[in-house]
């Protein structure tokens, strides 16, 4: 839309959040023994929505001038090679028939399911409910799931299901604050200490975001906006913003570059890294999910 001063300090944007898991199916599954078919099945969230838009191959639209900003066809399922035999929709607020959306994801066959939540909590239900019904995936992919809250509502029935997450604790970014080293181990550390529990993804994104605000303060002298923008809009690969979630440079629009979101997985009560693999050492894939 023409804005300036725009950077997105996550990893990519939800349209392409889809890339990802992409990527895991091609690298770390035997063709041979990757899902065949999927079912799609999200909140009517404007983030839900722009994750199923990059896996169904949607168009992006400018809400406000109702334009085409990008065509993402054929979309990810489709550059896999899966098969969409089931979608659904359900609405952001209210929703409870759980037992039934899970039922219809069971009849579909679904060797893959897509979840794309608006909150932890959904997560749950949505798990609850495909364990009541016995539902047999071979892979589950949630958008929401990395929160504490979820293993709690879903205990063994978490086992094996992947989400996407921008953060892991035990990801070893190096990171700067105040003109220090400050990298995740110690933000891990520190926040543990002063607050009794440790950090999760949503704690860690806006301190990164602070570090990046930071950093752009000392780096243009001042805390002027046009020459704090600038300062950011200057930084290349060799030259980032480095944050607990990694080092950070964007494009001309301010989506950053070459940050795909990481994928996680709850194996045995713990929320692994297990994707990509080329960045730092991981935990092996959980593949074929066995039951709940």
């Amino acid at each position: 839309q023409g804005h300036k001063n725009i950077f997105h300090f996550q990893p990519n944007a939800a349209e392409y959040v889809g890339s990802s898991l992409q990527g895991l199916i091609s690298d770390l599954v035997d063709e041979a023994d990757r899902p065949k078919t999927a079912a799609v099945v999200s909140a009517d969230d404007f983030f839900a929505n722009a994750v199923e838009t990059g896996f169904l191959g949607l168009k992006v639209m400018d809400p406000a001038t109702g334009g085409e900003v990008a065509d993402l066809a054929p979309g990810y399922l489709a550059d896999a090679g899966i098969e969409v035999v089931y979608t659904e929709k359900w609405p952001e607020e209210g929703f409870n028939d759980w037992l039934n959306l899970a039922n219809s994801i069971k009849r579909s066959g679904a060797e893959l399911i897509i979840a794309l939540s608006a909150s932890a909590e959904e997560a749950v239900q949505l798990t609850r409910a495909l364990k009541t019904v016995r539902a047999e995936p071979k892979m589950v992919y949630y958008s929401q799931g990395t929160q504490i809250e979820f293993y709690e509502g879903t205990q063994e029935a978490s086992e094996a299901v992947l989400m996407h997450t921008s953060w892991h604790p035990d990801a070893p970014y190096v990171g700067e604050l105040a003109g220090e080293p400050f990298g995740n181990a110690d933000f891990v550390a520190e926040f543990t200490e002063r607050n009794g529990f440790p950090p999760d993804e949503d704690a860690a994104i806006p301190f990164a975001v602070c570090q990046g605000i930071e950093q752009a303060i000392r780096g243009a002298g001042e805390a002027d906006n046009d020459k704090m923008g600038a300062w950011l809009a200057a930084r290349t690969a060799s030259d980032p913003v480095r944050t607990v979630l990694g080092a950070f440079h964007w494009d001309s629009v301010g989506l950053p570059v070459g940050k795909p979101f990481m994928v996680a997985q709850w194996n045995g009560g713990e929320l692994q890294f297990v994707y990509p693999t080329n960045e730092f050492e991981t935990s092996p894939l959980n593949y074929p999910k066995k039951g709940w």
